[in-house]
């Protein structure tokens, strides 16, 4: 039997703005993988997720005129956010509204619901944000930078101006989000698995993977420096005895979180290929479809393999999920097997192709511009005035 069964990995990230040049020299010394390594944005993705202000929106400081009066009135407190509306995602000019909105909480005699409920009173267009992507600058304009009805209590210049640093650091540096999507990636391709009880994540015992973790570990904590709420960048890796004390507990708790987490991702991957088999997407889109469902499908089926073979006698809690699985991958089998992409409407035998339309066209626009006769004018003015006459 071997030492250890397998790890569990505790692990928290803060935020933090880390340069990319940094990044890879630290991942380089610590020989942690450099396909897990933030790579340095593109100005336009920069200022597209700078400017996504999220569901929740931004919180922003409020005007203390303002919210006495609304206390007044409502007998609630003022609340004050900005949100993100995307009015042209598409080149060469993107546009988007930062919109400031004000609410007051609705009590109610539901405590679940106390703090859901939410009155709008006011909602109003503050910034208007656009980004060309011919020469990559950044302006605001139009009627912006103002809040009418004066319930912002900083000015929206500075908030604007602080978007804008936000994109210009995306641009040369990395934060906490993009830190942690690659040590998720990481984790992904050990077949960890996260617990369902809260308890980090499931790592099996496989050749090398405890020197890989060490190696994420080194990574990780080495980027400390660059916190940027003071809270630390760490990784404990705790060693599972296949036959230690609470052991049996522990395999049931994991085989619930195999079957939760694989069986979410099947269940995905089964509604994300749906519109391929329906038609519903061109050729190109299905082929990326398809071919990225096909890796995730790979990691799945990998993982199913690798924990079936270490629950023993306990992988009979995998036979639901073994089954899920045949039965999408014989979806995927079928999106890639058929020619199911949306094909675009066929010309008729008749029809005349484009350069044929484009040259009737000029014809008919010359023959708008051509001067008429003098001769024809005055026929058609007889023919008029003799109209008029009967």
């Amino acid at each position: 039997m071997k030492l250890s069964w397998g790890y569990l990995v505790l692990w928290s990230v803060a935020d933090v703005n880390v340069p990319y040049e940094t990044l890879e020299r630290n991942a380089m010394e610590s020989n942690f993988p450099a396909n897990f390594v933030p790579q340095p944005r593109d100005k336009r993705s920069a200022w597209e997720r700078a400017t996504n202000l999220g569901a929740r929106g931004k919180k922003v400081s409020i005007n203390p005129k303002a919210a006495e009066m609304v206390r007044n009135q409502w007998d609630a407190d003022l609340q004050v956010k900005l949100t993100t509306a995307i009015i042209s995602g598409s080149a060469p000019v993107l546009i988007r509204h930062i919109e400031r909105v004000a609410t007051v909480p609705i009590k109610s005699g539901d405590v679940d619901k106390r703090r859901l409920a939410t009155r709008q009173l006011d909602h109003e267009t503050v910034a208007i944000l656009e980004y060309d992507c011919r020469s990559q600058k950044m302006t605001a304009t139009g009627r912006e930078l103002y809040d009418s009805s004066g319930y912002v209590g900083e000015s929206m210049e500075e908030i604007v101006r602080e978007l804008f640093a936000e994109v210009e650091r995306k641009v040369y540096q990395a934060d906490g989000d993009a830190v942690r999507l690659g040590i998720r990636n990481f984790l992904t391709s050990v077949n960890a698995v996260l617990m369902s009880s809260g308890g980090g994540y499931f790592v099996p015992w496989a050749d090398g993977v405890y020197d890989a973790l060490v190696s994420c570990k080194v990574y990780l904590e080495s980027l400390n420096g660059w916190s940027v709420t003071g809270r630390r960048l760490q990784m404990n890796i705790i060693s599972i005895d296949g036959a230690g004390e609470g052991i049996l507990d522990f395999r049931a708790d994991l085989a619930v979180s195999i079957d939760e987490q694989v069986g979410k991702t099947l269940a995905k991957i089964r509604d994300e290929i749906q519109p391929v088999l329906n038609g519903e997407r061109t050729e190109n889109k299905s082929t990326k479809i398809r071919e990225r469902l096909m890796e995730q499908f790979k990691e799945v089926s990998n993982a199913i393999t690798t924990y079936g073979k270490m629950l023993g006698e306990d992988k009979s809690y995998l036979n639901e999920l073994l089954q899920e699985a045949q039965s999408v991958q014989q979806i995927l089998a079928q999106a890639s097997g058929q020619n199911v992409f949306r094909a675009p409407a066929k010309r008729g035998a008749n029809a005349p192709k484009p350069v044929e339309k484009k040259l009737k066209r000029a014809k008919r626009s010359q023959r708008k511009i051509m001067p008429k006769k003098t001769g024809d004018i005055k026929a058609k003015k007889v023919s008029r005035q003799q109209r008029l006459i009967k």
